[in-house]
């Protein structure tokens, strides 16, 4: 018989009981035909019939052995007794379900991020194939010019296909023909001709670059489109073909599509439009490649380092300095600023998801092994009938795995849902970042894993345990000794204890460096200041500019529940996003100086705006952006105390150079308080204020307003003030002070706030887990303590009995669990603020917290033990 067939026999045994029957009737009956024909009477011809083919029953079920899988069938009534004990103990069930898939999701939640950030190819042929060249001795850089990437490719030759990206991490405006009016914020990427055919990535509709479009003298005005934007701007339609798009001022025609799922070279970023390299103009540029197979990858960085040494020769002359070359494995993707900031936070939360998850499988060991302890009767009546361990340990298991099925697909339900809500926090408001945590097969086999992971943690040790118990010691009146299974429940319960205290310990370290850094002083005021941001719809002059920035202050100060508005280069607090100018500078008598301070262009009014204490001085005035050699600038306090120590700092003057080799004369006419430039962890940075006013044009200018009510309902109204009064002015984004302070730390809101969370799933678990154990112990003696009270013992003494009971596991895993944590919290130094994981009150904190648990979670059993009444207790005695 097939394999196949016997396991669908499995599946019908009543059919195949049946044929078994039929057949041997139908040989019964052949056989008593023989003897009839042989002179025995009908009657006595089936008797003999009978007693030659012997005991029916064992030839029906060695025949239906033979016909289907005995292992399988025992599997299936395995899993049918345990449905029915998981139903029978709902208590346990619903406990240890909750307990495992809320950690189980947890933590596929956590591998799902860590994934599609961090671990996950390129969606591409061969991605492990992939290199990217990178150069320098402490700090990595991965910027070459255009020129470096010819002369790289003039050396590789044959041997590694290298193609060229520009990638950006910013929004730029673009519109579409037939709707100019209509501007669309786009993230666009540069890229060679030839870098879609290195990539192995096929075109959806159309055609994507080639070696012409890209070699033709400052490019062809071509763009691909991503398959994404497609859908998401023209509904995929093949119309898309032919379009011409503005972008960045230049105009392009749209000639295809990506293929489905390419999103771009950078994990988190999802590129909207590809353009030739040719295109980027004086940008610098990534250099990526594909290796031969077979290759090594040695020979291949000889000789590009010896061309990338000779070309540096030739450029930098007498300065040059040699730097190494490092070709590195590129499979996962670009360096994202997404995978920069948040790399090091999603690891930390997979730490602390895995410790969460350990918590609940000794939460439910513990359970397991209570559990077993009082089926000891059962497993010694199946041993005594002829049950093997074998068999008992597959039937323990199947009950483990059935918990953990059950909790497995609670948890990927939860990680479906949990994941995307994570990643819509990851990027600021204006810049989302985009993630593909949808449960592909990645996801679902560590889920799988995990699950099976944890039936062997927490379900093999309670089965061994139950499955060897003695038939003789458990069938005797006393049942065995009380304290069975005690050793195993306290060490099950040190771990769980040191685990709790761990992720306690971890998470009150990222809650209190939050806090901390959530009240640091910011050196204005982030309350009702709206900020928006302003794009020209075309060229014009500086002349047009000022006039346009001057009828806009105008405009807005006089609109109803203004109190004061500016314009500035950029906003304050711009994050990982902000843009740092810091042009050299030279004081007088003295050389250029090696530390360079940040710029920053306001207009008159800036500091009222913002609210910026002005400590000497005077503010900027309209006369001032308007100054040539000599303008006016105002410093900060850091910016004193940097270059000007001890001295009086007004009406010196201050040379600055830039892109221009020619430097330029400043006069210090004012001094600020010192403010947060870009995020709130950086020290107050020496920094000049450059006075300015004009909007229009090409150039981004930033517009703040600062309101007398709410902000968030003046948004709409002064957005059409905005762009009413001038056609030359665009509002692209805008966007609370607060909210832009909030974008800055998302990283450490993200951790700190799902570190308080996991913190309440330890103590929520270690309370429910030493509430189990104490019951359990103390059920376990309660004919001992009957005894105790029978002979005098007072209450009191009943309680120091159960507590001492559970006493010295407690404190082993408080003290293993501080040690764990001080070892862990190396990981998270990077991310805490002010906080040290060896201050009082870092390790005060969890250690109040775990104790006060563990004594709410001890004092129920222990006040039920000492109520004990022993008549009751030994009246059967």
């Amino acid at each position: 018989m097939s394999l196949l067939s016997r396991v669908a026999n499995v599946f019908r045994p009543g059919r195949v009981h049946a044929e078994l029957d039929e057949e041997l009737d139908f040989h019964v009956e052949e056989r008593t035909r023989e003897l009839i024909d042989g002179g025995m009477t009908p009657r006595e011809a089936r008797a003999a019939a009978r007693r030659q083919f012997g005991n029916r029953l064992r030839i029906r079920e060695s025949s239906y052995d033979a016909k289907a899988l005995l292992w399988l069938e025992s599997v299936l009534r395995d899993i049918r007794f345990s449905l029915r004990m998981l139903r029978k103990e709902r208590t346990v069930t619903v406990a240890a379900v909750l307990s495992l898939s809320l950690a189980l999701g947890a933590c596929t939640a956590a591998f799902s991020l860590i994934d599609g950030l961090i671990l996950r190819p390129l969606p591409v042929p061969r991605p492990h194939e992939l290199v990217q060249l990178t150069y320098g001795d402490a700090q990595e850089h991965d910027g070459f010019s255009y020129a470096m990437l010819e002369r790289f490719r003039q050396a590789a030759g044959a041997e590694v296909d290298l193609f060229g990206a520009t990638l950006t991490n910013g929004l730029q405006g673009a519109t579409f023909q037939g709707s100019e009016n209509d501007e669309h914020n786009v993230r666009a990427e540069s890229l060679s001709g030839n870098g879609f055919d290195a990539l192995g990535v096929k075109p959806a509709a159309g055609r994507l670059f080639t070696v012409e479009d890209d070699g033709a003298p400052g490019g062809r005005p071509v763009a691909v489109l991503s398959h994404a934007f497609w859908l998401r701007q023209f509904g995929g339609a093949s119309s898309a073909l032919g379009q011409w798009m503005t972008l960045g001022g230049e105009q392009f025609q749209i000639v295809g599509v990506a293929q489905e799922g390419f999103t771009g070279l950078q994990p988190g970023n999802l590129t909207d439009v590809w353009v030739p390299l040719a295109t980027a103009g004086g940008h610098e540029v990534q250099v990526w490649g594909r290796m031969r197979a077979g290759r090594p990858l040695g020979m291949t960085r000889d000789e590009l380092q010896a061309a990338f040494t000779d070309f540096r020769k030739q450029q930098d002359g007498r300065k040059f300095r040699d730097m190494p070359l490092r070709i590195r494995p590129a499979a996962t993707g670009g360096a994202s600023i997404f995978r920069q900031k948040f790399q090091h936070p999603l690891w930390i939360l997979g730490l602390i998801s895995a410790l969460i998850l350990a918590i609940a499988c000794s939460n439910v060991a513990n359970l397991l092994i209570a559990r077993g302890a009082a089926r000891r009767r059962e497993m010694a009546l199946r041993i005594a009938i002829g049950a093997g361990r074998g068999r008992l340990v597959q039937q323990l298991l199947i009950e483990s795995g059935l918990l953990a099925g059950i909790s497995c697909t609670l948890g990927l339900l939860f990680a479906a849902n949990a994941a995307p809500l994570v990643v819509a926090q990851l990027g600021p408001s204006g810049f989302p970042a985009y993630l593909d945590v949808g449960v592909g097969w990645r996801v679902f086999g560590f889920a799988v894993v995990c699950a099976v992971g944890t039936v062997l943690a927490f379900g093999l040790i309670p089965a061994l345990r139950a499955s060897g118990v003695s038939p003789n010691l458990a069938l005797k009146a006393e049942g065995g000794k009380p304290s069975g299974g005690a050793g195993m429940l306290r060490a099950v319960l040190s771990v769980q204890v040191a685990f709790s205290i761990a992720v306690l310990f971890l998470s009150g370290l990222l809650v209190t460096s939050f806090r901390k850094l959530m009240h640091v002083d910011l050196g204005f005021a982030k309350d009702r200041v709206i900020l928006f941001d302003l794009g020209g719809k075309g060229p014009s002059d500086a002349a047009s500019q000022r006039s346009a920035g001057e009828q806009l202050l105008y405009r807005v100060r006089a609109a109803p529940g203004v109190e004061a508005a500016s314009l500035s280069g950029m906003a304050l607090m711009g994050g990982v996003f902000g843009f740092q100018m810091t042009p050299s500078i030279r004081l007088p008598g003295r050389d250029w100086e090696p530390v360079r301070p940040f710029y920053m262009a306001v207009s008159p009014g800036f500091f009222q705006t913002m609210q910026v204490r002005l400590l000497s001085g005077r503010e900027f005035v309209a006369a001032d952006a308007t100054a040539g050699e000599g303008s006016a600038v105002i410093v900060n306090r850091a910016f004193v105390r940097k270059y000007f120590p001890g001295q009086e700092v007004l009406g010196q003057r201050i040379e600055k150079r830039s892109d221009d080799p020619r430097p330029i004369g400043l006069v210090i006419v004012g001094v600020v308080a010192n403010t947060r430039y870009n995020n709130l962890w950086e020290p107050f940075t020496p920094t000049i204020f450059t006075p300015m006013l004009s909007a229009g044009g090409r150039s981004r200018t930033t517009l703040e307003v600062r309101t007398s009510g709410d902000s968030r309902a003046m948004v709409g109204p002064l957005r059409q003030e905005i762009e009413k009064g001038n056609a030359s002015l665009k509002v692209t984004a805008a966007t609370l002070q607060s909210t832009r302070i909030d974008d800055t730390v998302i990283g450490e809101r993200l951790l700190a706030v799902l570190g308080g969370l996991f913190a309440g799933i330890a103590l929520l678990l270690v309370t429910v887990g030493l509430y189990g154990v104490i019951r359990y112990r103390a059920a376990r003696r309660r004919k001992e303590v009957g005894i105790r009270i029978a002979l005098g013992a007072r209450r009191p003494a009943v309680l120091r009995l159960v507590w001492c009971d559970v006493a010295v596991p407690v404190v082993a895993g408080l003290v293993a669990g501080i040690v764990g944590g001080a070892v862990a919290a190396r990981f998270l130094r990077t991310m805490l603020y002010e906080v040290k994981p060896t201050d009082i009150a870092s390790l005060a904190a969890p250690l109040v917290c775990i104790v006060l648990t563990c004594a709410m979670a001890a004092v129920p059993p222990a006040l039920r033990a000492a109520r004990t009444d022993p008549v009751k207790v030994l009246r059967h005695e």
